[in-house]
């Protein structure tokens, strides 16, 4: 599933003006812009994500959040300066 949306996404930024309304539409948008919030590798890791959150249980999709949260310490980082500062 990873190498067919890593095609779909490599395509899609290939042609950007080409528009689907879709959520990948949104997230080149976010890659082609001045300050990216994600990078390729976790665009296709949260889209994968939520394919697969679609279907699993609560308990495995927390699983994936974890593991993309402890993969990305800046992720956390912000999360935690973001949690302190709205107390």
């Amino acid at each position: 599933m990873q190498s067919v949306l890593k095609e779909l996404l490599k395509k899609r930024l290939s042609a950007p003006d080409k528009r689907h309304g879709d959520l990948l539409d949104i997230v080149v948008d976010d890659l082609q812009s001045e300050k990216p919030v994600a990078t390729e590798k976790f665009a296709i890791d949260a889209i994968a994500a939520l394919l697969f959150a679609s279907f699993a249980t609560i308990a495995s999709t927390l699983t994936v959040a974890m593991k993309f949260l402890t993969d990305n310490s800046k992720v956390v980082e912000a999360l935690t300066v973001s949690l302190f500062f709205s107390i």
